[in-house]
């Protein structure tokens, strides 16, 4: 599938060079060309940070730290900066805990809720990120948590399209 999606824009871009080229002497039609070239090479850069991506999300053996959730937030509004500011959204956020996680990952994790909250929602988009602990009765009922250790809940909610939760455990499974 990976290397499917890879070739994809690579044969558009060859197609559009050999296009541009037979049209060298017709600068409008030629530009049109080069500009589809940019945006299939665009998009297949983001494939290859996709993948990337999803490498270093499947490393096993990177180790679990203490990672301030709070710092993640601000990585990511500024990695975002620009479609926050476009959207004119707002994000706010209660005071995150600090767990034990994989920083790669969880960046990754916010990343893509903001990402998707700022895709799919009309005009002044609003992102209230929250936490909360689950108490201990709670998490006994929840399937595959440990009972001995502790969990937080991290809520992120906006006013998007949303999804049918029937889709949810494939959503959110790698």
């Amino acid at each position: 599938i990976t290397s499917h999606d890879l070739h994809e824009p690579l044969r558009k871009m060859q197609t559009y060079a050999e296009l541009a080229e037979k049209h060298l002497t017709d600068q409008p039609t030629a530009r049109k060309y080069l500009s589809r070239i940019a945006e299939s090479s665009s998009r297949m850069s983001i494939l290859i940070n996709d993948v990337l991506n999803y490498s270093r999300l499947t490393r096993s053996d990177e180790k679990p730290v203490p990672t301030d959730l709070n710092t993640i937030l601000e990585k990511v509004k500024t990695a975002f900066q620009k479609d926050i500011s476009r959207r004119n959204a707002n994000i706010i956020s209660s005071n995150l805990p600090i767990v034990p996680g994989v920083p790669i990952q969880l960046e990754q994790l916010f990343s893509n809720l903001i990402g998707n909250s700022l895709k799919f929602s009309e005009g002044n988009v609003q992102i209230t990120i929250s936490s909360r602990q689950i108490p201990y009765e709670e998490s006994q009922s929840i399937p595959d948590l440990s009972p001995e250790k502790k969990y937080v809940e991290l809520l992120f909610k906006d006013d998007g399209i949303g999804f049918d939760q029937k889709y949810a455990e494939q959503i959110f499974t790698l």
